[in-house]
């Protein structure tokens, strides 16, 4: 009887091994599972980095940086592009307000474009720490 149960266990260990359908679940399981907490942990880093505009761990107001708060009215444009010192900052759409955070203090220079490139509007202004400094741009083509 022991032989025969000794035999069995060899034969369901061999089987398993050489059955693909279920010798594969758990690592197809594990790849799954460690796939999934990669592109968490991706999230995460690309939020807290503050690639996300608007959002991240320096996406707050404090009292070491001020904000911008711009609205640029169009009836010509749907979308345009803002850059803060050169920088591209976003696609907004026309007729909204707009608000950068996080602006380090001092004298700035906001342009807007639209989504080809077009030139619309630039101006510079000064930001100071805690504060919120508002801008209107237009288009004036």
């Amino acid at each position: 009887m022991r032989r025969y149960v000794y035999r069995n266990q060899i034969r369901n260990q061999l089987f398993h091994l050489h059955n693909p359908k279920k010798s594969n679940k758990g690592i197809i399981a594990a790849i799954i599972i460690v796939s999934v907490i990669a592109v968490i942990l991706l999230a995460i880093v690309i939020w807290h980095a503050g690639l996300i505009p608007g959002a991240g761990a320096n996406s707050g107001e404090n009292n070491n940086t001020g904000s911008i708060q711009l609205y640029y009215h169009s009836i010509l444009h749907n979308n345009i592009y803002v850059y803060l010192d050169g920088k591209f900052m976003g696609e907004y759409p026309s007729d909204t307000y707009i608000t950068l955070s996080s602006i380090s203090p001092g004298t700035h220079t906001i342009r807007v474009t639209t989504t080809g490139g077009t030139y619309l509007d630039e101006k510079t202004v000064t930001v100071y720490a805690g504060e919120t400094t508002n801008v209107e741009l237009s288009y004036h083509g």
